[in-house]
């Protein structure tokens, strides 16, 4: 499951809000908060920079936790 969400960040540029990417992974949002937590503590994503977050990323938005930088 880790790997087709990151297949599905690497798809989208990385610009996924939430509620869509738990949607293709018929998870709940909260699953895939910790999802997430574990691929940073992995190594295998890490929050965008700011100027990259300016590149498509709504800091208001539900899509901005989701602005990644995969390594």
């Amino acid at each position: 499951m880790l790997m087709r969400l990151l297949r599905l960040i690497a798809e989208s540029d990385g610009s996924l809000a939430l509620p869509e990417l738990a949607r293709r992974l018929r998870v709940s949002e909260t699953m895939l908060d910790g999802m997430i937590e574990d691929l940073v503590r992995m190594g295998y994503l890490a929050p965008a920079t700011a100027s990259e977050r300016g590149r498509g990323c709504d800091p208001a938005g539900a899509a901005c936790r989701l602005c990644w930088q995969g390594r």
